[in-house]
């Protein structure tokens, strides 16, 4: 997870999610892994009315990695952290306290 830059996410921490068109390809480049199984996982909905904003999130989960996260673009992300699913840090982003409200993830 990450501190979440931008002003709907300010103080909020966040998944590896971004506006990426092909996860495989775009993900190493951008967090320094490689993800060696990606699978489809649940979305979220979530309406931010100070902004005028509404996000539909669809998550991909990972099942298998390799390499080190890295901070490749430090005005989006000021660096990685990795946490217990049972002691995530707080505040989170919208979007992924709606996923974790969701219930436990399954494995694909």
């Amino acid at each position: 997870m990450a501190p979440a830059p931008g002003p709907a996410r300010a103080g909020t921490w966040n998944s590896a999610r971004r506006r990426w068109p092909v996860p495989r390809v775009n993900w190493p480049r951008k967090t320094g892994l490689q993800a060696l199984a990606l699978h489809a996982g649940p979305f979220t909905s979530d309406v931010f009315e100070a902004d005028g904003r509404h996000y539909v999130t669809l998550f991909i989960h990972a099942t298998a990695t390799s390499g080190e996260p890295r901070v490749t673009e430090p005005d989006k992300c000021e660096r990685w952290d990795w946490f217990d699913p049972q002691a995530l840090p707080q505040p989170l982003f919208a979007p992924v306290r709606s996923l974790l409200a969701q219930g436990p993830l399954a494995a694909p």
